[in-house]
């Protein structure tokens, strides 16, 4: 099979939303350069992955925007703004008008969108109207400039005019629509908490309660999550369905010369733990004998899942014997699990198809009920907003 399809797939697949469908068609169709990097099984170059190289043309240019005013542009992005707009007053067609809809639906999400920190950061002055997408205005916004998740930013381009960079970067990032931008939450700050309800049903749609965990076991940041990750999967009780998709993190402890089924085949033995319910322990387990400093033991401590370079194991794939050995010990059914391999194997493009429709743009984190996309320690809450009588 060709691996290397799904993985380079997946790489393109956080494109920005303005030119979402065609940027997924080339996702999908650079078939005789994924075919070249199979050759022995090896990687063929450096930066690769879902969040490396091939980084979205509007992530890259917000983020240059806010690399302009170094660390206070980070220090407004990670602390709450007290006073919108920073509290200046301009003339007023030098002020940004934005229209932020959101959903009341999600309590426990942060009500804003990352072009305000933006606009914060680089102390362009805004007015900001929020709209509850619910009402009779939220509904005729989403119609008319096409809104699919919420929340999003409506920012007005005559504004701009007096901010050339920042409006480059908008003409080259964002659909222009009726003299406004339509900007959907991207998320670029992993520490704040963001809703992605997808408004159109027919895009997303599921018949049952269904969580899908995006993830690479091999990332540092889900390594030291490992127990997170476990906590969450492990409160959603019965009810919930885990589906469980690899996607290559940015942060990938394997290095490039490693083949490419060595590094992705730990997703497909997830993914089957998932299917018969082991998956925590699965994951627990996997995660103990790649960072025990000590050794292969059958669990890691925090300490050492946050130091897992130090392990000897640290940068080096496992091979399916030793994975079916993990899978044995934490009492996984080895006849089903052969069974479920191949599926789970040809699996790794449809879970680059779905990365890209969902707009998928880090690891770890989950999608609930095709309706919150929320990092992995509020997979619960999300859950139990959708169905309370479940929690």
């Amino acid at each position: 099979m060709a691996e290397r399809k799904s993985k380079v797939g997946v790489r393109n697949g956080g494109n920005q939303a303005s030119a979402a469908s065609a940027k997924n068609a080339d996702s999908m169709d650079s078939g005789s350069m994924k075919e070249s990097r199979q050759e022995n099984g090896k990687a063929s170059g450096k930066g690769r992955g879902f969040f490396s190289s091939d980084i979205p043309v509007y992530l890259a240019i917000l983020f240059l925007v806010l690399g302009l005013v170094g660390g206070y542009a980070l220090r407004t992005i990670t602390e709450p703004q007290a006073v919108p707009g920073n509290g200046g007053i301009v003339q007023d067609d030098k002020t940004v008008k934005v229209e932020l809809v959101y959903s009341d639906d999600c309590g426990f999400c942060r009500k804003s969108n990352t072009i305000i920190d933006v606009f914060d950061a680089k102390e362009i002055p805004y007015e900001m109207e929020e709209v509850e997408a619910s009402t009779p205005r939220g509904i005729q916004l989403i119609a008319d400039f096409g809104i699919t998740s919420v929340p999003s930013a409506l920012v007005g381009q005559k504004g701009l005019e007096f901010y050339s960079t920042e409006k480059k970067a908008m003409d080259e990032s964002f659909v222009l629509k009726d003299g406004k931008y339509v900007v959907p939450e991207v998320n670029l700050d992993q520490r704040q908490v963001y809703a992605k309800m997808y408004l159109d049903a027919n895009e997303c749609s599921t018949g049952s309660l269904l969580i899908e965990l995006f993830d690479d076991p091999y990332s540092e940041t889900s390594i030291t999550l490992t127990n997170v990750i476990n906590e969450s999967v492990k409160s959603l009780g019965p009810d919930a369905n885990l589906n469980y998709h690899y996607i290559e993190g940015r942060q990938n402890s394997i290095p490039d010369d490693v083949p490419f089924r060595l590094e992705s085949m730990p997703g497909i033995y997830l993914r089957c733990a998932a299917e018969q319910g082991r998956f925590p322990e699965f994951n627990e387990a996997f995660k103990g004998e790649y960072c025990n400093h000590a050794g292969i033991e059958p669990e890691a401590t925090q300490d050492e899942l946050e130091t897992c370079n130090l392990s000897s194991h640290f940068g080096v794939g496992f091979s399916s014997e030793a994975l079916d050995k993990i899978a044995k010990r934490v009492g996984m059914d080895m006849n089903k699990l052969e069974e479920c391999k191949p599926v789970a194997e040809a699996s790794l493009k449809e879970s680059a198809e779905r990365a890209i429709a969902l707009k998928v743009t880090r690891v770890p984190s989950a999608v609930v009920a095709c309706t919150y996309f929320v990092p992995v320690d509020k997979i619960r809450e999300a859950f139990c907003k959708v169905d309370a009588s479940a929690c």
